[in-house]
């Protein structure tokens, strides 16, 4: 996509971290973001990125 979109999917993805980052062990991680986030509500990209930091063991 264009900047606009790629930008645009940063920063939820982003936000979405922040919001969680209390419940999360320290550590460096490594967020891709599918093309299709940009279709996705916010609740359900912090629902999904709760679930993958469960999967590998990273909520405290």
């Amino acid at each position: 996509g264009n900047s606009v979109t790629r930008n645009y999917a940063k920063r939820r993805l982003r936000a979405a971290f922040y919001n969680q980052k209390d419940a999360i062990v320290s550590g460096i991680f490594i967020l891709i973001a599918k093309k299709r986030i940009v279709d996705m509500s916010f609740e359900d990209i912090e629902r999904n990125l709760k679930w993958a930091f469960k999967k590998i063991g990273a909520v405290k």
